[in-house]
């Protein structure tokens, strides 16, 4: 017994409690709603929770130095629409370079914040809830209330789109899809740089 509590970690009780809660959460829907619970259910989740995971993935190594990025919603904005309005004005752009394109601004966006987080002394809830105003207010100037459709760009936004459907393995229903793998991949890479590499143990002492 002294042994189970010796090694027995206190964060994991906030884990236990918010997969107690999602369980729960599930259960009262399944009673409210017929059917709510069916492969359709779980096939459509597990595209759906697919980018939130990979961003889920770069918070963490946000919050491991104690810091927080409100403002990541607003850079997926600025860049998608920066790229895709890019790829309706010149569609000749090659898809790497557009991919390429959308890294650089988000990594511009994050440098903006961290700066004024690193050198300005700034709070990082106060900065990124200030920059996630700005980044918005940039897209609705940038934009000038132009909307840009997926007809609007080059057919392979569209390939590219249909990756969400390509099917691994079926199960009686059940579906394990292509954006399903990658993302465990690449939690799976994160979660191992963060418990051998260098750099990812270095992040924990910041915090």
């Amino acid at each position: 017994m002294d042994r189970i509590f010796k090694n027995f970690n206190p964060d994991r009780i906030r884990e236990i409690f918010l997969v107690t809660l999602i369980l729960v959460m599930i259960g009262l829907f399944s009673i409210q709603i017929p059917n709510y619970i069916n492969v359709a259910f779980v096939n459509r989740i597990s595209t759906s929770i697919v980018i939130l995971s990979v961003l889920a993935v770069g918070q963490t190594l946000v919050f491991l130095t104690r810091n927080f990025d409100i403002s990541v919603g607003s850079i997926v904005g600025v860049s998608a629409y920066f790229v895709g309005f890019q790829l309706f004005k010149h569609p000749e752009i090659h898809p790497l370079l557009a991919i390429l394109m959308a890294i650089g601004v988000g990594m511009i966006c994050g440098a903006i914040n961290g700066a004024i987080i690193s050198y300005g002394r700034v709070p990082s809830v106060i900065c990124t809830l200030g920059t996630l105003a700005l980044f918005r207010t940039f897209v609705i100037e940038y934009a000038n209330s132009l909307p840009v459709m997926s007809n609007q760009l080059p057919d392979w936004i569209t390939t590219i789109g249909g990756f969400n459907s390509i099917v691994l393995l079926r199960f009686r229903g059940l579906e394990l899809r292509m954006v399903f793998v990658i993302m465990v991949i690449v939690v799976i890479i994160v979660q191992l740089m963060l418990s051998y590499h260098r750099f990812g143990r270095r992040l924990y002492p910041i915090g």
